[in-house]
């Protein structure tokens, strides 16, 4: 689903690594999955999805993480406001980044677990 190019000799040693869909155990029509979008290619952000589950997870995960993700800037910006408006707190602001840069990986890792969960569901799997 997603446009990014993963390089071949990556490819093909995440291959051995995932035979299956990781929602529904498939083993046909096998996509990779960024966990992480535009993130790296290493087999931790990557995983393996038969294309029915790939798509869903898009469809479900792509609008949540969108509204998500303008929440949380939204709520940055304010933030951001409120430590200027307050010039005696000093706000290592690259702190701040980087902690919410770690909660949304983590929202991101969550999530997924929540929607496999969801998939499974729908596809009556155990």
């Amino acid at each position: 689903m997603a446009n990014e190019q993963i390089p071949i000799k990556t490819k093909l040693k995440l291959k051995k690594f995932y035979k299956r869909c990781r929602i529904c155990k498939s083993k046909t029509k096998l996509e990779f999955h960024h966990l992480i979008p535009n993130g790296n290619h290493s087999k931790g952000n990557i995983i393996r999805l038969c294309h029915n589950c790939h798509f869903k997870l898009h469809q479900v995960y792509d609008e949540q993480v969108r509204t998500r993700i303008k929440i949380e800037v939204t709520k940055i910006k304010q933030d951001l406001r409120k430590s200027k408006e307050h010039k005696s707190k000093h706000i290592d602001h690259n702190k701040v980044i980087e902690a919410e840069i770690k909660r949304q990986v983590q929202l991101v890792h969550d999530k997924f677990a929540d929607l496999k969960k969801q998939i499974k569901k729908e596809l009556n799997i155990s």
